[in-house]
């Protein structure tokens, strides 16, 4: 008896907690099982005498089942709703298997006392767990997002960028294309309007480029690299495809001008592009090429994007 008690608390258990998973499967498993459960005892020759208990227990335990499933957030957070819930669950549960197999009214309530216990411990680890990974997840986006724009900062492009540089290096992985643009005349949104709507451009800018660049898959990472200077570093792409794509996001920006109280700031980006090389002894090479590249976008205008020592044209 001790042994069977210990087994099926265990399932009860394991059963409870496929619900953490919360998928349709898992839903089903749980409403079925009592049904798989209550055949097989009566294959084995066991009575259906308590037939109306197991029908009554098992439309419980459905309902039960599936509010855990669409609200388990809800109960995990809520301590006294969570314990309730661990009562009916296991309550009924043990309800279907009295339905086939008697035991005392006393050996029920010391099962039901040892699945609470079980979910307790189950419940506080789950909460920790959650926590430490919050935490963690925080202390990441503090380390490695811009606070302002959202968009990874300079300390994690200075981590990427030399990943991707000794992995090219050592493997010649295909092409990679770094892809570096800064806003045209930001110290005049600041001296005109405020450093507010110098924020609200770097905010627009950072939006924009993330949202055109995820639209086309084309997998690039985005940082901001210090004051008004983006950089973007592509995988997979060679330099003249990443210009394309570049210059095509370049013309729809200035062409989404944005609102500020009440004035229409027009914004647009320099860009200079450039692919790494074998030639490149060290990340420096490649970044004070890329650099170079949009100096000269800058001094043909603005607006305009440089690949490989090449102005794009729109013809």
């Amino acid at each position: 008896m001790i042994s069977w008690t210990y087994a099926t608390v265990q399932l009860t258990v394991l059963l409870f907690s496929l619900n953490t998973m919360r998928n349709l499967a898992v839903e089903v498993i749980n409403i079925l099982m009592p049904l798989f459960i209550y055949g097989q005892a009566i294959w084995l020759g066991h009575t259906t005498q308590y037939l109306p208990v197991f029908m009554v227990m098992t439309v419980i335990l459905i309902g039960t089942v599936i509010y855990i499933a669409h609200n388990y957030q809800a109960l995990i957070a809520n301590q006294w709703k969570y314990l309730g819930f661990q009562v009916l669950y296991s309550g009924t549960w043990w309800g279907v298997i009295w339905s086939f197999h008697p035991f005392k009214l006393t050996h029920t309530l010391f099962i039901i006392l040892g699945f609470i216990v079980y979910m307790w411990l189950i419940r506080l680890a789950v909460r920790w767990t959650q926590k430490f990974f919050d935490e963690v997840l925080t202390f990441d986006h503090q380390v490695n997002y811009d606070e302002l724009t959202g968009i990874r900062n300079r300390a994690s492009f200075d981590t990427s960028a030399q990943e991707v540089f000794r992995v090219y290096q050592r493997r010649n992985m295909g092409p990679v294309t770094m892809a570096m643009f800064d806003i045209d005349h930001f110290k005049n949104f600041n001296d005109e309007h405020g450093h507010l709507a110098g924020d609200a451009v770097l905010r627009h800018v950072a939006k924009f480029v993330d949202l055109q660049l995820k639209q086309r898959s084309t997998h690039g990472q985005l940082f901001r690299y210090g004051g008004e200077e983006f950089i973007i570093i592509f995988r997979g792409m060679p330099a003249l495809e990443v210009g394309q794509v570049m210059r095509t996001i370049q013309r729809e920006l200035a062409a989404e001008p944005l609102e500020f109280e009440g004035s229409t700031l027009a914004v647009t980006v320099s860009i200079g592009i450039s692919e790494l090389q074998t030639t490149d002894h060290s990340f420096t090479d490649w970044f004070v090429r890329v650099d170079d590249y949009l100096y000269q976008s800058k001094q043909a205008g603005r607006d305009r994007t440089t690949v490989e020592n090449r102005l794009l044209t729109d013809s």
